[in-house]
């Protein structure tokens, strides 16, 4: 796998202090572009290998989101 994008929809209503960590699983291989688009709810998160005819292969963490509930 050379690259990722996941869009997530997450209420503003409900969650607070939302914040996304790039994971390993593409950089040990490289170079990354890393980027998370915000347009409340929704949040896109890109992750790609920049300059690399090398892929990711098996398993590991993408990206971990980060959240608080509102009461």
């Amino acid at each position: 796998m050379g690259g990722f994008d996941v869009t997530l929809t997450l209420a503003d209503v409900d969650f607070t202090n939302i914040s996304f960590t790039q994971g390993d699983f593409l950089s040990n291989q490289g170079t990354t572009n890393w980027q998370v688009l915000n347009s409340a709810p929704d949040y896109t998160i890109s992750c790609s290998l920049d300059g690399t005819s090398n892929n990711a292969s098996g398993s590991g963490t993408l990206f971990s989101i980060t959240l608080d509930t509102k009461d």
